[in-house]
């Protein structure tokens, strides 16, 4: 079993008898981890570090899962999908935080730092978590399985916001994410759910291109697509996937107001758009549109040049980064670059966030994540890897900052010269 156990700042316990304990980094409290090796553990055994108590408790609100107690307050069990793993990772504890026993994994639900979207009510984690592979294995159960561990690494990392497309996967995407949420009560609640639209596939019909769509008919077919995919009667919000060239924002404007009135979508936004033509969509609506959705990395710089950005913090509009980590060159190498995304060489900026990385006591792609996160439009990062771990381990750029003189240091590499 594996027991989490709050200690104070700076205070770590090396071992408890035979035990190993882990530290964790100081973010506010530090913890501790206790990895039993032999023995079983009784129903109240008790774990003692820094003054804190955990307690491994029994079922006694009879919902099929254990209580623990910690300082206290009541905890209870989150399932959890991979057993017997010790993560490098625990954040602050709070009470009512949610934990897994017996031969899980125990964890806090971490408390990702979170930004308000645009001038709406929701709120999303400061980084976002990318349905789009969820569903490629290619057979059913195969997808199932990848999807579940993903959605709840995700989740027990503290990302809140989970963007979607209709298209990704071809809907299984969708369909697998709401096949999870039916499963597991009181898994929507925990969540900004977004989906997108637009986009139509070469040869649906025989001989067609591939177009983006934004007529009436096509949009509240794919919203209505989409909620029966997910398997909800409201998404939060509703991205435009690319910009249409045929887009009549009047037309566009009328359907956003009327799947809001229906109570189907409650925020809408955009993806991929350009300044002008989020203000040509924004004129047409009596209601603000939440965020833009682009490519930003040290791969692709276009948004700090081509006023996206600075619309964003104008109109309080929150961005959304896709590929963050430059289809994975940032990383630990490319994986599924798009056609547009083949020419991006990061010969120049790895060894500069291999250097800050270094020195940070972190690995790159954290560097990569934070360099994303300083600029003040306050960008969301899209994370689209399905690897639990790295899902867990990307979530701590969330509390990273750099120094100015560190953003300008990979600016000016991924630039490939001095600043003017």
């Amino acid at each position: 079993s594996v027991f989490l156990v709050p200690a104070p700042v700076g205070e770590v316990a090396p071992k408890i008898g035979a035990a190993n304990i882990q530290a964790a980094p100081k973010l506010g409290l530090n913890a501790a981890i206790r990895r039993r090796t032999s023995g079983r553990d009784s129903d109240d055994e008790r774990v003692r570090t820094g003054g804190a108590e955990a307690v491994q408790g029994s079922d006694k609100n009879g919902d099929g899962q254990r209580d623990l107690g910690v300082g206290g307050a009541r905890w209870q069990q989150l399932p959890v999908l991979r057993s017997n793993v010790l993560t490098d990772k625990a954040r602050a504890v709070h009470p009512g935080d949610r934990l897994a026993v017996g031969r899980r994994l125990l964890l806090p639900a971490i408390r990702m730092k979170t930004v308000a979207l645009g001038q709406s009510q929701l709120t999303a984690s400061r980084l976002s978590y990318g349905c789009w592979r969820i569903a490629t294995k290619g057979d059913a159960a195969g997808d199932y399985a990848a999807a579940k561990a993903a959605i709840f690494a995700a989740v027990d990392a503290g990302y809140t916001l989970f963007d979607h497309a209709d298209i990704y996967c071809d809907g299984a995407a969708e369909r697998v994410f709401g096949r999870i949420l039916k499963e597991n009560a009181g898994l929507r609640s925990k969540m900004t759910l977004a989906t997108k639209g637009g986009i139509r596939f070469k040869n649906r019909p025989i001989g067609a291109p591939v177009r983006y769509d934004f007529s009436r008919a096509h949009l509240i077919a794919q919203c209505e697509r989409s909620l029966k995919q997910l398997g909800v009667e409201t998404v939060d919000l509703l991205h435009l996937h690319r910009p249409d060239y045929l887009m009549d924002a009047a037309e566009v404007a009328g359907v956003f107001t009327e799947l809001r009135a229906s109570g189907k979508v409650r925020e809408f936004g955009v993806s991929n758009f350009s300044p002008s033509q989020f203000s040509l969509l924004q004129n047409a609506l009596s209601f603000p549109l939440v965020v833009n959705q682009v490519e930003v990395s040290l791969m692709q710089l276009s948004a700090l040049h081509d006023g996206t950005l600075d619309q964003c913090q104008e109109k309080k509009v929150t961005p959304l980064a896709w590929s963050p980590l430059g289809a994975g060159l940032l990383g630990s190498g490319g994986v599924d670059l798009l056609p547009g995304q083949c020419h991006y060489n990061p010969t120049a900026v790895l060894p500069v966030l291999d250097r800050i990385a270094k020195e940070r006591g972190v690995g790159r792609e954290l560097i990569a994540l934070a360099w994303i996160l300083k600029h003040p439009a306050k960008i969301v990062p899209i994370i689209g890897t399905t690897r639990p771990e790295q899902i867990k381990q990307l979530a701590a750029a969330a509390d990273l900052e750099l120094t100015r003189e560190e953003w300008y240091h990979l600016v000016t590499a991924a630039r490939g010269a001095e600043m003017p």
